[in-house]
Order: structure tokens, then sequence, then C-alpha cells
């Protein structure tokens, strides 16, 4: 027989449940907060450092550029000193012998020289070039990121001073609640909720589904079940000590 009592008591249990429920959502928004900077900086760090390789390789190519320019200059005046004869006054004046073999072979190996340290040149300013078209890219991407992490950042700060505002409004509830509760009840159920956050990170009421305590998992016994239906007694889980009750409906759903 049902125990207006017990009954009375048990479905205060639920809706604490409920309210417990509701803070362990608002708990994990956070963690979700936490992933979403995480994110961010990682991907800000790859950015960064794609950025900082390709500011490097472009100074590498600057340098060689401007090693190459040196060559040519190097070797259009090897290149001038054999065809031209210099005067006092500086100016050159064109040798007699430049249509000798062997003076034309040491032209055409500078010449040939010249033309590969051109085509380097051109091969790296092609590189130079797509680096810092690169660099642009990621700057752009940067910005996005900064951009979309801000926005984020200012909606996750309203949800979080609202979810703030409803976690201290539901633990207010809760306490009402609990006061609700007969002195007996109140006091098994604090000392289970110390219990259950020590050791089994759960709730102090265990809702009894497909025969499995939710917090634990283990399986109850089918007279604790008839037991916890009718109302005529306090049920405890054997393995986590919670509170045992039935499938807890809301208007929409049902919450275990």
């Amino acid at each position: 027989m049902e125990n207006p009592l017990i009954r009375n008591n048990v479905e205060i249990l639920k809706k604490i449940r409920l309210l417990n429920i509701e803070l362990s959502k608002l708990l994990y928004s956070n963690i979700e907060q936490n992933d979403t900077d995480s994110d961010y900086l990682q991907n800000k760090t790859e950015l960064e450092n794609r950025k900082k390789i390709l500011t490097d390789d472009i100074k590498d190519l600057e340098s060689s550029i401007n090693a190459e320019e040196q060559e040519i200059e190097k070797l259009s005046k090897e290149i001038d000193d054999i065809l031209y004869n210099k005067t006092g006054d500086g100016e050159g004046v064109k040798r007699n012998n430049i249509n000798s073999e062997e003076t034309q072979e040491k032209l055409d190996i500078l010449d040939l020289k010249i033309k590969l340290s051109k085509k380097k040149i051109d091969e790296y300013k092609k590189s130079l070039t797509n680096n810092e078209n690169g660099i642009k890219d990621i700057c752009n991407e940067l910005e996005f990121l900064n951009n979309t992490y801000n926005k984020e950042m200012l909606m996750l700060s309203d949800k979080t001073r609202l979810e703030n505002e409803k976690y201290i409004e539901i633990n207010k509830t809760i306490n009402y609640t609990l006061d609700l509760l007969n002195n007996n009840v109140r006091s098994k159920y604090e000392n289970i909720m110390f219990f259950i956050k020590k050791m089994w990170n759960g709730f102090p009421v265990g809702v009894v589904k497909d025969g499995f305590c939710e917090n634990c998992n283990i399986k109850v016994c089918l007279q604790k079940e008839v037991d916890i239906l009718n109302m005529n007694n306090f049920i405890m889980c054997d393995m986590c000590g919670c509170f045992l009750v039935d499938v807890i409906k809301t208007k929409n759903e049902d919450i275990s």
C-alpha cells in the first residue's frame, strides 16, 4: 500500500534530480567553452607557425637573389676586363685579341654563368611571390579566425552570464526544495550526496531504467522495483547508495 508521506518525499527527490541534471548541463556548457578556446589557440598556433616558415623562406630567397645579382655583377666585370683595356680617364678601349678561340671560350662560359644566375633569380622571384601570397592568405585566415573567435566569445560571454544566473537560481531552488523533505530524508540525502560526489560523480537520486540503476549501472532486483513503484518505502541502491526512483517524466520526455 502506498505511503502518502513517502510518495510526497519521493516526488520531491525526483524534482531535485531534474534540477541537478540542469546544473550538470550548465557545467558541460562551460567545458564546451574551454574546447572552443583550445581549438582557437591550436588553429592560431598552426597558422602562425606556417607564417613564420614562409617568412623565413622569404628571407632566404631574398638573400639568394642578392647573392646571384652580385654574382652577375662580378661576371659582367670579368667580361668587361676581357673585352676592354681601361685608360687613365676610366674609358675602355676594346682589345684586339677578343676574336681568339681561347678568349671567346672564356666569354661563352661567363655568359652562360650569367644566364644561369638570371634563371635562378627568376625562379627565386616566383617562389618569393608565392610565399608572399601565402603569407597574405594566412593573414586573412588569422583575421577571420580572430573575428570569428571574438564573436563566439562575445556570444559565449552573454551565454555564460545567463547560465551563471540560471545556475544560481537553480541552486536556490534546490535548497528551497530540500527544505520540503522530511528531516530524516534530507539528512540521508546530504550524506548520500557527499558519498556520490566523492566516489561515483553521480546524483544522490538514481533512476531505475530497464532494471538497472543509472548511477552505477548495477542490476536492481525485481522486488525493489516493485517497492519503488508502490512507494511504500524508501529504496536505496546496494552499490552506490543513492535513493532509487522510477522514470522521471517531464512534459516532453522521460529524463533519467
